[in-house]
């Protein structure tokens, strides 16, 4: 007779072990001397300790559930530390459950040699819901001064199995003290992956669970099965702080911590399940929601108006200028970033304002019923980073990708002033992904492969008063385009004005003219007239001065002699700059400085530097040439080594002589 098993789990009420930890609202005097510590100078505040303790319980209603309890304690030791009383809580809802979390907060102050303690109020306790999935609760801490110290313990219990917290372990701040331990039942198998940049090994070993307890039933009766759990520790003293870089995309991306991916499920005596999940799958099931796939069905609401914008002859590329034109006058963002529809693309239409999902499902649809291959790409700003391995939770954005001439052109309808085929900054980060109209997904660069151009010719003259006047002829594109026309779009010409001679040294602008900022299909245009009293300097007889001007920069940005971090750039960039100065007759040129060219490894970049005598002056042609998005740290040296010549070069002098 063959036998079966049937599982069966019961809670065995034991007494938990205790743990050596710090007790929440027992803060002592002596943790407020820290502040004067040297070796926390430099720092706006310091966490005194994080500790997260995790691990699974079972009820016989509502199944497995998570615990997670967090408990932090942090020295705010100035103003600029007050951004870290602030704490956010991400919560997750769906049909499977809610997320639920119990808070428990204080500020302490050192008064008269005493101890302060200010409770947070449950009225000062928010609840945002961003999305139909996903709420956050958030709190800032009362009574904070230069020196408070701000803590808090919660309990996150969560139905979401597979779903473990991450733990932070290295932060813009640094950690005295840092604690984990997850504890996992043997029915659940996990790996954790580290940050590359700051990697740790936790401590594994097994152990039984003091709160489960697994009855086996076979046809031989019952077997009381102990559940092991494999426990995973990490302890950590001393962590300093990350070393904020220049030219990085979003710091998070680069924090050490340490995130759990659920393989696969074993119960005894079953076969196991795989539940690591690939992109294609967290897509198709992203898609088959009627706030997703089901609102690209829809296209009643906008036909007659779509029979007026386009005309039968007109080319691919104008249908996608025109629609794009259009979407975007009609419907305004409402700047909350989702990826499913939360009130319907006809409500979004009618009222002209909708979320980024919203409005490119509008586009998508719209450029489909043109006769365009158009389809939705889901993708991440760098402000929630780069997931380690597929989660829903991976993507909070929507884009339009459409094809032309065999190739795939990005489109984000939020941006007024982004033309087709340019993004806005916030969300090039690294890849989306394109979903086909079945569901099946694949990857998409979202750096751009064309390159934003800044070019700009000069034509000045420097008198005998030792002045230069002149005029500089701007014009930009691409991402470049996109940054100058939001920034100057309202500003008034006396708010640019000023913000060219804050921006440059030594400069006067008597005029300037912007054009071409509602014409983003061409390059937006900048007209400067200027002066410079101060650039020229007097040795003797002679007049020394920088021929590139005002263009030359204040500082070298990378002065460090190690990278941790990939260099972050955003989008391929070409500069042209000519500039032409005339001299005064009574003067020679008598110096000039050295041509060169310069190159990065793999064609990242070049550089070049052309300078020559005229018949009344000089004559500079400087072009730069950086063909990458973003860089890997490690050809770091080679990329300081480039800038710093650059930046010397740029400041070499012209000498003149009199005649």
């Amino acid at each position: 007779m063959r036998s079966f098993f049937l599982l069966t789990i019961v809670i065995l009420f034991l007494q938990p072990a205790k743990a050596q930890v710090k007790k929440f609202g027992k803060v002592d005097k002596n943790e407020f001397r820290i502040k004067n510590d040297k070796k926390y100078t430099e720092d706006d505040a310091v966490i005194l300790f994080r500790q997260y303790k995790t691990h699974y319980d079972y009820d016989q209603i509502t199944g497995w559930n998570i615990i997670t309890k967090v408990h932090e304690r942090i020295l705010l030791k100035n103003k600029d530390g007050f951004d870290y009383a602030t704490k956010k809580i991400n919560l997750y809802t769906s049909n499977v459950g809610d997320e639920e979390v119990k808070i428990k907060a204080a500020t302490y102050n050192l008064v008269d040699d005493n101890v302060v303690k200010t409770k947070l109020k449950k009225d000062a306790i928010f609840t945002q819901k961003d999305n139909k999935y996903q709420h956050e609760k958030k709190f800032t801490m009362p009574n904070i001064k230069e020196g408070s110290i701000v803590e808090w313990l919660y309990t996150i219990e969560s139905p979401y199995t597979q779903n473990i917290h991450d733990l932070v372990y290295k932060t813009l701040i640094p950690i005295q003290y840092f604690e984990a331990e997850v504890s996992i039942p043997e029915f659940f198998h996990f790996k954790y992956l580290t940050t590359p940049f700051f990697p740790v090994k936790m401590k594994e070993e097994n152990k039984q669970h003091a709160n489960i307890g697994v009855w086996l039933s076979t046809s031989y009766g019952y077997h009381n099965h102990n559940v092991i759990c494999n426990v995973y520790k990490l302890k950590l003293k001393d962590m300093e702080p990350i070393n904020v870089e220049p030219y990085v995309n979003n710091i998070n991306n680069y924090i050490g911590k340490i995130s759990f991916e659920l393989s696969y499920i074993k119960f005894p005596n079953g076969l196991p399940k795989h539940i690591s999940t690939t992109w294609e799958d967290i897509c198709k099931i992203i898609f088959r929601g009627n706030s997703f796939g089901g609102q690209l069905k829809k296209h009643k609401y906008f036909e007659d108006d779509l029979s007026g914008i386009i005309k039968t002859d007109d080319a691919p590329q104008n249908i996608i200028n025109k629609i794009l034109a259009f979407v975007k006058q009609k419907v305004r963002w409402n700047e909350y970033y989702q990826i499913i529809a939360k009130d319907g693309v006809k409500k979004a239409y009618k009222n002209g304002s909708g979320n980024v999902a919203e409005i490119n499902f509008i586009l998508i649809a719209m450029l489909r019923k043109s006769g365009l291959e158009a389809y939705p790409v889901l993708a991440s700003t760098n402000a929630l980073g780069v997931p380690f391995f597929p989660t829903i939770n991976g993507f909070n954005y929507v884009l339009t990708a459409v094809r032309l001439n065999d190739t795939y052109v990005l489109l984000d309808p939020t941006e007024k002033y982004a033309p087709a085929g340019v993004l806005p900054k916030r969300i090039l980060n690294w890849e989306g992904r394109l979903i086909k109209k079945d569901g099946a997904s694949q990857s998409i660069r979202l750096f751009p492969s064309y390159y934003a151009v800044s070019k700009r010719t000069i034509k000045a003259s420097l008198n005998e008063e030792q002045e230069i006047k002149g005029y500089s002829h701007e014009q930009y594109t691409g991402n470049l385009g996109l940054t100058k026309r939001n920034k100057y779009a309202k500003a008034s010409k006396e708010d640019i004005i000023k913000d060219y001679e804050d921006q440059y040294d030594n400069v006067s602008v008597d005029n300037i003219r912007v054009s071409n900022i509602e014409h983003i299909n061409k390059p937006l245009k900048i007209m400067m007239q200027f002066n410079m009293e101060d650039e020229i300097e007097e040795v003797g007889d002679k007049l020394v001065f920088s021929p590139v001007l005002f263009l030359k920069d204040k500082e070298n940005i990378f002065k460090s002699e190690k990278r941790n971090f990939p260099i972050y750039f955003g989008y391929p960039y070409k500069g042209d700059y000519t500039i032409n100065i005339s001299i005064p007759n009574t003067y020679k040129v008598e110096k000039l400085p050295d041509n060169i060219t310069l190159s990065l490894p793999e064609n990242q970049g070049t550089y070049t530097y052309q300078i020559q005598k005229t018949e009344n002056g000089i004559s500079l042609t400087i072009k730069t040439n950086i063909s990458s998005s973003i860089i890997p740290n490690t050809m770091y040296k080679e990329l300081k080594d480039f800038f710093e010549k650059m930046f010397n070069k740029e400041h070499e002098k012209v000498i003149l002589s009199r005649k």
